[in-house]
Formats: structure tokens, sequence, C-alpha cells
């Protein structure tokens, strides 16, 4: 598999730029991009609270992430440059002692590829940020639309697990 990414700058996280994508640590001007996405019930069907979330816990969300990646690797921020402004959040996150990768964008940015190309560059990058540390990838076995996104990133299914109550699979690199 090719390489993407080329990173820019590294501190307490990294920012890499891929043919059409931005991937970042978080800015206080993502919060109405993010409330774009968390207020979606369709985007937030399969992740944090399975529920549209209000205007107060995105900016919740938003003010913990800027204080964490200031510390810690955590997800990133997704930005198109052509309109400047974050369309996905993805990356890594330390969830109950155990790295998980994961992604979310805006719906009226789905069907573009975008979620595949920031997938590969930071499933890409794993070794880099996780210092070899090893991380699941868990997807629901209702999201269809996250399957076919991690196969096209040569991921495949090799578990069934059930994890928080939810049905899903690990998926490793085939």
């Amino acid at each position: 598999m090719q390489e993407r990414g080329i990173l820019i700058y590294d501190f307490h996280g990294a920012m890499y730029r891929t043919e059409r994508l931005l991937i970042r640590t978080f800015e206080a001007r993502d919060k109405q991009p993010l409330a774009d996405l968390f207020s979606s019930s369709n985007a937030m069907e399969f992740i944090g609270p399975r529920r549209p979330m209000t205007e107060e816990e995105t900016r919740v969300w938003l003010e913990n992430q800027l204080a964490l990646q200031q510390i810690k690797l955590t997800r990133f921020a997704v930005e198109l440059p052509e309109i400047g402004e974050l369309i996905g959040v993805c990356g890594y996150l330390q969830i109950d002692g155990e790295w998980d990768f994961g992604f979310y964008f805006r719906p009226s940015f789905w069907g573009y590829g975008y979620a595949t190309e920031a997938c590969i560059c930071l499933l890409e990058k794993a070794g880099e940020l996780l210092r070899d540390d090893p991380f699941v990838v868990f997807i629901a076995k209702d999201n269809v639309a996250s399957q076919k996104v991690m196969k096209r990133c040569g991921y495949t299914p090799t578990k069934l697990v059930t994890r928080a109550g939810e049905q899903g699979s690990y998926y490793t690199a085939a």
C-alpha cells in the first residue's frame, strides 16, 4: 500500500495533508461544523450517545477535545481546504485503556471518498502516532457504510463481538 499523507508538523498531535484533505487538531472555529455533524440523527446513529447532540453538548465536546489534544493523542479534525472548514472527525482515542480507531463525517460530505482518504492516511500512520501500540477498529453490525470504508482501506472483519451492548466486528488489516 502506498503511503499517503505528508506530515506538516508534530507537537502533541500531528497534522497531515492528503490529496484533498487537511487532517489537523481541533480549533475553536470547528464549533459550528461539529454542531452540524452532531445534530444529525443519521450521522449519530452509530457514534457517541447514539442520538443527536445539543449545541451545549457539542460545545462541551469541543472544549474537551481542545484540552485533551494538548496533553495526548486524540481524534483529529478533517478539513476540506477548498471550503476551509471541518467536514469530519477521524483517528485514535483511548477508551478503557485500549486505542480505538474511529471516524464520522457530516452527511453532506458522504459519498465523496473523504472518509476513506482520511482513514487510509491515519491507519498508515498508526505505528508513528501510537508508538506501535495496538489498536482496535470496531464497526457495528448495521453500519454498512463504515464497513465499506474499512474494506476500501484494506481491512476485513475478523472477530464478531458485542461491545457496549452493540453487536459488530473488529476489523484488521488484510
